[in-house]
């Protein structure tokens, strides 16, 4: 859970140094749990692996994560824990159907920079990720603009966060499995 906090905190603020973080968490819980017989734990570290691999751009911790929901999947989990295998289908149904990537790209300080970024984080989607373009995956410009990406591709660039919920509503889902 600590990995998922410090996701949500990058998301949040922007700020590199919560995603560093989060990449050192991933590399120990990888060690120790990697091989092991799985349990609850896996299923909470398979979220936080399949959030960190969208967010931090690295399929390596998305396969990290599958191997863990593969080991969850070969134990039984007891009836009696409702919760656990609540979760393990939301985890399930996050692997399955896809991610909306929010990216943010222009100054970071800018008024409509933040401006995009709060109605990114407000907006209503399923399996949504926030992130501002610190990886220059899009041409950086003097004008804030945010793209909504899915596995099938991103859209052109909007300006105006008023139009974020009409985008979104046109969304198809797409699965990251085949």
């Amino acid at each position: 859970l600590m990995g998922l906090a410090l996701l949500d905190l990058y998301q949040t603020t922007a700020d590199a140094q919560w995603l560093d973080a989060a990449r050192v968490t991933a590399e120990y819980v990888v060690s120790q749990m990697l091989g092991s017989a799985g349990g609850t734990g896996a299923v909470a570290a398979a979220e936080f692996l399949h959030r960190l691999s969208r967010l931090g751009n690295d399929v390596s911790w998305l396969e990290s994560g599958r191997e863990l929901l593969r080991s969850v999947s070969e134990q039984p989990l007891p009836r009696e824990d409702a919760v656990q295998l609540a979760r393990l289908g939301c985890v399930l149904e996050t692997f399955a159907s896809g991610y909306v990537e929010l990216v943010i790209s222009g100054p970071p300080d800018a008024l409509a920079s933040r401006q995009l970024h709060a109605a990114a984080l407000a907006a209503y989607q399923p399996g949504k990720l926030v992130m501002l373009d610190r990886y220059g995956r899009f041409p950086q410009s003097a004008d804030a603009a945010l793209r909504v990406c899915t596995l099938a591709g991103c859209l052109p660039p909007i300006a105006d966060p008023a139009q974020l919920p009409a985008v979104l509503s046109t969304l198809e889902p797409v699965s990251e499995f085949p």
